[in-house]
């Protein structure tokens, strides 16, 4: 399973990095799981809402994901 996961300005840190973490983990385990971190088009880097700086390696491809996570947003 490609699981991609969306980051953006104020994404909440923990809806996103702990879905990539666990799945990351369980990828290792023997799952079948690829976790990938993406932004809404291209490579960046964005500010989640406490400040944390986190890197988007790749944009949202829909033909690269068979889900897509989408993390909440702290206001």
């Amino acid at each position: 399973m490609r699981v991609q996961i969306l980051l953006y300005e104020g994404v909440e840190e923990l809806d996103s990095i702990a879905p990539f973490d666990v799945l990351s983990i369980a990828g290792l385990m023997g799952g079948a799981i690829r976790t990938t971190l993406v932004s809404t088009t291209k490579p960046t880097m964005v500010t989640a809402s406490r400040g944390l700086r986190i890197e988007a390696p790749r944009g949202w491809s829909p033909q690269d994901a068979d889900v897509l996570i989408v993390p909440g947003l702290r206001r």
